[in-house]
Protein backbone atom coordinates (compact mmCIF):
# COMPACT_ATOMS: atom_id res chain seq x y z
CA UNK A 1 0.00 0.00 0.00
CA UNK A 2 1.06 3.60 -0.53
CA UNK A 3 1.30 5.96 2.44
CA UNK A 4 -1.84 7.75 1.23
CA UNK A 5 -3.76 4.46 1.24
CA UNK A 6 -2.42 3.61 4.70
CA UNK A 7 -3.60 7.01 5.96
CA UNK A 8 -7.08 6.33 4.58
CA UNK A 9 -7.18 2.93 6.27
CA UNK A 10 -5.99 4.43 9.56
CA UNK A 11 -8.64 7.15 9.36
CA UNK A 12 -11.29 4.49 8.67
CA UNK A 13 -10.25 2.66 11.83
CA UNK A 14 -9.96 5.87 13.85
CA UNK A 15 -6.23 5.41 14.42
CA UNK A 16 -4.31 8.56 15.37
CA UNK A 17 -2.04 9.33 12.44
CA UNK A 18 0.30 11.94 13.98
CA UNK A 19 3.68 12.11 12.24
CA UNK A 20 4.32 8.46 11.57
CA UNK A 21 6.52 6.93 8.95
CA UNK A 22 4.95 4.58 6.42
CA UNK A 23 6.37 1.61 8.35
CA UNK A 24 5.03 2.93 11.66
CA UNK A 25 1.61 3.52 10.19
CA UNK A 26 1.56 0.03 8.66
CA UNK A 27 2.55 -1.45 12.05
CA UNK A 28 -0.34 0.30 13.83
CA UNK A 29 -2.80 -0.90 11.20
CA UNK A 30 -1.55 -4.48 11.48
CA UNK A 31 -1.80 -4.34 15.27
CA UNK A 32 -5.37 -3.06 14.95
CA UNK A 33 -6.32 -5.73 12.41
CA UNK A 34 -4.90 -8.69 14.35
CA UNK A 35 -6.78 -7.70 17.51
CA UNK A 36 -9.78 -10.05 17.59
CA UNK A 37 -11.93 -7.35 19.20
CA UNK A 38 -11.69 -5.36 15.96
CA UNK A 39 -12.77 -8.26 13.73
CA UNK A 40 -16.11 -6.79 12.67
CA UNK A 41 -14.59 -3.41 11.81
CA UNK A 42 -11.78 -5.05 9.83
CA UNK A 43 -14.24 -7.25 7.91
CA UNK A 44 -16.34 -4.19 7.16
CA UNK A 45 -13.33 -2.34 5.75
CA UNK A 46 -12.28 -5.26 3.57
CA UNK A 47 -15.83 -5.57 2.19
CA UNK A 48 -16.07 -1.83 1.52
CA UNK A 49 -12.64 -1.70 -0.15
CA UNK A 50 -13.53 -4.71 -2.32
CA UNK A 51 -16.80 -3.08 -3.38
CA UNK A 52 -14.92 0.11 -4.20
CA UNK A 53 -12.48 -1.82 -6.42
CA UNK A 54 -15.41 -3.41 -8.29
CA UNK A 55 -16.91 0.04 -8.88
CA UNK A 56 -13.57 1.44 -10.05
CA UNK A 57 -13.18 -1.43 -12.52
CA UNK A 58 -16.51 -0.66 -14.20
CA UNK A 59 -16.12 2.22 -16.69
CA UNK A 60 -19.66 3.55 -16.18
CA UNK A 61 -19.48 3.45 -12.40
CA UNK A 62 -16.00 4.91 -12.36
CA UNK A 63 -17.02 7.92 -14.41
CA UNK A 64 -20.56 8.50 -13.11
CA UNK A 65 -20.72 7.24 -9.53
CA UNK A 66 -17.19 7.72 -8.26
CA UNK A 67 -16.73 11.37 -8.93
Amino acid sequence: YSKVELILIARYYGIQIKRLSKAGLARLIVEFEINTQNGARVASRFAAWEALEVLRADPFMASNVLL
